[in-house]
């Protein structure tokens, strides 16, 4: 429909290089036949014109709308070209790119015949009407190339828009045209879209744009536009918007029914890391299939969150807790906690940091997961007794921190999508490096949570690449961390209907000092809970009978647990499950399966969630 258009459209991106550019704007620039695409503007024009309007592009790609003319010969006849720069906003509201649009004001004679079968061609391919209003009586001057469009014969819209409403479906009727006499409309143009009944009675999705033009007095002195048929791209949005939520829906599912199992190896396999002696007790192949077992588990069930927190992130509820963090503490103990990671490869990590004492706000476990990944991508792309290289400095109000490696490069092609959902460059038959493509796709997205950018710069295949990430400065000063509570040796109660969970938890908390008992489903839990008032329940919420928010809500109306500190173990681990997981009375949540160590430090520190 566009290369049909006499108007001269492209796209830029913020970069001001051109990604999308119409028939009638490359046939301007024979010079490069026709091949402006990846080009920068400063390419198609000469110095004098993009120094007098690079302004004007600057000023739109920050989000505000320019307009500006400009003469040029050609044909031999001097043109007048009034330039629309008008920014394309993301969903988040921040402009991702510009569209310009170039129109002839004055023509020659063989611009002008041009135009003119351009403009037949647009109407005769039924995709494209025109309309236009007399806003003294709000009703059509003309609709006939809407009554072509929609397949109906000539006077059926009779140039009436009541006419038109009466073929919108009902559900779309009260926002199509409005009063477009009489609107005040936000701007000069507004964009619909709606869906209207064909002459064959299919119901089909058109794009209504609108512009209306000022007299002296302010007022609307005309008002015209364009409707297109865009069946087929907006059936494709809702296809694709269809197939992402199913998508997010069994992956939610798969991993919160993979959880249990794993759960339960975890917490077995733990018990063997609290207690040395009695790994000694046992043989060399014995001690081999625990850490074989142990590894593989944590692989698993690292990777199940990976795929839970993409169903969060894709549906906007990953949860973020805020928190002032000294960023140069968190840096130390992402890298502390990184050294089994780079030590498999006998690798080493050089890190060094210059932060000043900066603080940020965010959510400490989150970046933790962020730089983690980054290391974990490093270590797994470079060469056994390699360096990886952690540097951190202050760049005017942000705090840049860069993850170098010399391992396996990233091909030029695929730099720009490796922040992409599942994306991954093409691996050999052994599928070496492994992965579901989700790690990177997390990273950015906890970082454009917390404010900042991260971007990769790589020179191929002949290796390294450096990431980076930037977050804002909440301030300069940072008071001393508080001391970790001390280990309680509170009653415990443990309710999980899982077996193999319920034996090794407990185990592994008894290990650790707790007294715990152990119920397999709700009732029994309602009915001998109260009698042993202990300090700490950990309650699964999946039990049979009654589930674990009938257990909380039974449990929370007796006297004798009115200082009891209840947390709820569950795969689900959504932000509205979340919410109505702690408003029927749970003090916390953790999302199966628990790491043990931080489980002990929320029952130690009765944190509220």
């Amino acid at each position: 429909m566009l290369d049909s258009s006499p108007v001269r459209v492209s796209f830029l991106g913020p970069d001001l290089t051109i990604r999308f550019a119409n028939q009638a704007y490359r046939e301007s620039h024979p010079e490069v036949r026709g091949a402006v695409i990846g080009k920068h503007i400063r390419e198609l024009y000469n110095a004098d014109f993009f120094e007098s309007y690079v302004d004007h592009f600057i000023e739109a790609a920050s989000g505000n709308r320019q307009e500006f003319s400009v003469s040029q010969k050609e044909d031999g006849a001097t043109s007048v070209f009034r330039t629309e720069l008008v920014p394309n906003l993301a969903a988040d509201g921040t402009p991702d790119g510009i569209f310009v649009y170039c129109t002839v004001l004055t023509k020659s004679k063989k611009q002008r015949h041009r135009a003119d079968w351009n403009f037949d061609l647009a109407l005769k391919s039924h995709l494209i009407a025109f309309w236009e209003l007399d806003t003294s009586r709000d009703d059509w001057i003309f609709a006939e190339h809407i009554e072509g469009l929609l397949g109906l014969s000539e006077g059926d819209l009779d140039n009436s828009i009541e006419c038109l409403l009466r073929r919108v479906h009902p559900e779309d009727r009260g926002h199509v045209l409005y009063d477009c006499g009489a609107v005040e409309l936000q701007g000069a143009s507004y964009v619909n879209e709606f869906r209207c009944r064909t002459a064959t009675g299919e119901y089909r999705w058109f794009r209504l744009i609108g512009n209306r033009e000022l007299n002296n007095d302010g007022e609307t002195s005309s008002l015209a536009g364009t409707i297109a048929d865009i069946n087929d791209l907006k059936n494709a949005e809702i296809l694709a918007a269809d197939r992402l939520k199913y998508r997010d829906s069994f992956l939610s599912m798969l991993s919160h029914e993979l959880r249990n199992p794993v759960a339960g190896i975890q917490y077995a396999i733990d018990i063997f890391g609290d207690h040395s002696d009695m790994s000694e007790t046992l043989s060399p192949q014995f001690r081999t299939s625990v850490g074989i077992i142990r590894r593989q588990t944590t692989v698993i069930s690292r990777l199940l969150n990976d795929l839970l927190n993409v169903s969060r992130v894709s549906q906007n509820q990953i949860l973020f807790e805020e928190e002032t963090i000294c960023y140069a503490e968190l840096l130390n103990e992402v890298v502390e906690s990184a050294e089994s990671i780079y030590a498999k490869k006998n690798q080493s990590l050089k890190f060094s940091c210059d932060t000043k004492k900066a603080t940020i706000r965010g959510d400490r476990v989150r970046l933790t997961q962020a730089f983690m990944n980054l290391i974990d991508n490093a270590c797994k792309f470079s060469a056994h007794d390699s360096a990886i290289k952690i540097g951190c400095a202050i760049v005017g109000d942000m705090v840049v921190t860069s993850v170098c490696d010399s391992g396996q490069g990233i091909a030029p092609d695929s730099v720009g999508n490796v922040f992409d959902l599942f994306f991954q460059e093409e691996q050999p038959l052994d599928r070496k490096a492994g992965g579901l493509g989700v790690g990177l796709y997390l990273v950015k997205k906890i970082v454009d949570a917390h404010r900042g950018t991260v971007s990769v710069v790589s020179p191929g295949e002949i290796g390294g690449c450096e990431f980076e990430i930037r977050l804002p400065i909440e301030s300069t000063n940072v008071s001393d961390s508080a001391p970790l509570p001390k280990k309680s040796e509170d009653s415990l109660v443990l309710v999980e209907n899982n077996e193999d969970s319920r034996l090794a938890l407990s185990m592994a908390l008894q290990s650790r000092g707790f007294d715990v008992t152990t119920f397999e489903d709700g009732q029994s839990a309602v009915d001998n809970i109260p009698r042993l008032a202990p300090k700490i329940v950990l309650v699964d919420i999946g039990l049979p009978g009654k589930d674990g928010i009938e257990v909380i809500r039974a449990l929370r109306h007796a006297e004798s647990l009115n200082d009891t500190f209840f947390v709820a173990l569950t795969g689900y681990g959504q932000k509205h499950e979340r919410e109505m997981i702690l408003s029927a009375g749970f003090d916390n949540h953790l999302v199966k399966p628990v790491d043990i160590a931080e489980l002990c430090s929320i029952i130690n520190g009765r944190s509220i969630a």
